[in-house]
């Protein structure tokens, strides 16, 4: 297993378990947004989406203040942080093995158009109420990453 296999991983076990608590869950705040439509209108409920998937992300239609009011949310993590990390480890990684200097300008390019705009635009549904046991996910994490050899038992 890579490095880079190894901080992928990570982002996964942490949007699970911020996804155990309703506090650190992004439908929670998705379905807020939406919530300002009384009336049942679809194409409002997506414009108050969108400026709700904005403000947690590229802050702008452009990016104006990329991540500035980013949270550490289960569902943020997993679906639009992961994959930046593997877009820019993989541009990394092609990089290093060319033997050429990281294009970050390429990067945030095709970050944009692969990852951040058509997130900011998508309407997914992500869930509202906790998913697994907080202590439970915690304890398996414990388990999974701790490098000592005291294990404990979750269950």
């Amino acid at each position: 297993k890579t490095l880079t296999d190894t901080l992928i991983e990570l982002t996964d076990d942490l949007d699970n378990l911020l996804n155990t608590n309703i506090y650190w869950m992004l439908g929670q705040w998705i379905a807020m947004a939406r919530a300002h439509v009384k009336d049942g209108n679809e194409t409002e409920a997506d414009w108050w989406e969108w400026n709700a998937r904005n403000q947690v992300t590229l802050w702008g239609p452009d990016g104006e203040i990329s991540n500035y009011a980013s949270k550490t949310w289960g569902g943020l993590i997993g679906t639009y942080h992961k994959p930046q990390w593997q877009l820019f480890l993989s541009e990394l990684e092609d990089a290093v093995k060319n033997n050429v200097a990281f294009n970050q300008t390429a990067y945030v390019e095709k970050n944009m158009q692969t990852i951040a705009q058509p997130w900011q635009h998508a309407t997914n549904k992500y869930p509202t109420k906790p998913v697994n046991d907080t202590i439970l996910v915690a304890c398996d994490l414990y388990n999974k990453w701790n490098t000592l050899s005291d294990k404990i038992k979750c269950r």
